[in-house]
């Protein structure tokens, strides 16, 4: 389902329902709420960026494992501009969990957790996370999009193959994460995906 909000297209997915859904209902401790609070502050800080340098999206989606903002074409933004907006989502997960963290005696709960992690999950310089995009914004200020397009895979797999690696000792010690497995698969898919952009 779509419709339209202050000009932007806005679109939830069935999936993105369903994986909601499942994964609210089958969470017992309450970390997936948090979760999903946490990307959605994360990704308003994304907006609110995006507004305040005159760059308001295209179309928001909500698919089946996040939330995708896409730009409109029309619009040229320096890379500059584009890294910072890349890096508000990160910050306002950073601000938050200090926030979290003050307000609760300096005490590390588990929402201010889920908004660290969250934050640094999304720095690591890899595919289509925003630490990824902003080593490719990096690299376009000096290289030609053909060399940008090798720097950012080159990093993406220097970065991604300690942790693949990590996921596969652990499985084969018997102390596998499943989330561990998954994430190292989404961040495979995000550098394929956009190996040639």
């Amino acid at each position: 389902m779509s419709f339209n909000l202050l000009g932007v297209t806005v679109s939830v997915s069935y999936p993105f329902l369903a994986v909601l859904a499942a994964f609210l209902s089958l969470d017992k401790t309450g970390l997936g709420g948090q979760m999903f609070c946490a990307a959605l502050m994360h990704e308003l800080g994304h907006l609110t960026v995006m507004y305040l340098f005159g760059q308001p999206p295209k179309s928001i989606n909500f698919v089946s494992f996040g939330i995708r903002i896409c730009k409109r074409q029309s619009t040229k933004i320096s890379y500059g501009k584009e890294m910072l907006i890349f890096l508000a989502g990160p910050l306002v997960n950073f601000i938050s969990a200090a926030i979290i963290w003050a307000v609760n005696g300096k005490v590390m709960t588990q929402l201010a957790l889920v908004h660290l992690l969250l934050g640094l999950f999304n720095l690591l310089p890899i595919g289509a996370l925003d630490g990824g995009m902003v080593v490719q914004n990096l690299a376009r200020c000096f290289a030609s999009p053909r060399t940008v397009a090798v720097i950012s895979f080159t990093v993406s797999l220097l970065f991604l193959l300690p942790i693949a690696l990590a996921s596969i000792v652990l499985t084969i010690q018997g102390k596998g994460n499943i989330t561990l497995i998954v994430t190292s698969f989404y961040l495979a898919f995000t550098i394929f995906v956009h190996k040639g952009e």
